[in-house]
């Protein structure tokens, strides 16, 4: 398993063109489809529960939470059939579980509306490193965000 060889993966996969169509039903294995119904089990069943525990300790309005849950299994779907289908290779976009039980500790701390702006302005951050495409800065910055968070737990258990 892993990653497709670069030189046999195609560029730029879409859906109707006459190349496409032949290639996506002989993509069809029991490998890949059993591949995906563990992932969408896995991602449909962890998260819903902390997403829901996380909503009713913030006292968040059913209609917020109904909000909340069609944007997580909405777009993390789409994304789930259109970038391995554009880039040929299994991404998913999905929340993760580890990133959901994150934000139930810290989704009391917030509104609502600070939430959604946090999540806009996290994605436009995101979006803007990924088409930067600079190799020079972008291995830096989990360095620097790492040194800063040990310095920064360092300073709060030994400086009074």
């Amino acid at each position: 398993m892993g990653l497709p060889d670069e030189n046999k993966r195609q560029k730029g996969f879409l859906p109707g063109k006459a190349s496409g169509k032949n290639d996506l039903l002989a993509n069809i294995t029991a490998q890949n489809v059993s591949s995906g119904l563990i992932s969408s089990t896995l991602v449909m069943t962890g998260p819903a529960i902390i997403i829901v525990e996380a909503a009713t300790s913030s006292h968040f309005t059913a209609q917020q939470t109904i909000n909340w849950m069609f944007a997580v299994y909405f777009f993390g779907g789409l994304f789930g059939i259109l970038m391995p289908l554009a880039f040929r290779i299994p991404i998913t976009g999905g929340h993760s579980i580890t990133g959901v039980a994150f934000l139930a500790t810290v989704t009391s701390h917030f509104t609502y509306p600070q939430l959604i702006g946090g999540y806009v302005i996290s994605g436009l951050l995101i979006f803007l490193i990924g088409i930067s495409g600079s190799k020079i800065w972008i291995p830096r910055i989990p360095n620097c965000t790492i040194m800063n968070v040990i310095d920064r737990k360092t300073r709060f258990f030994f400086l009074p």
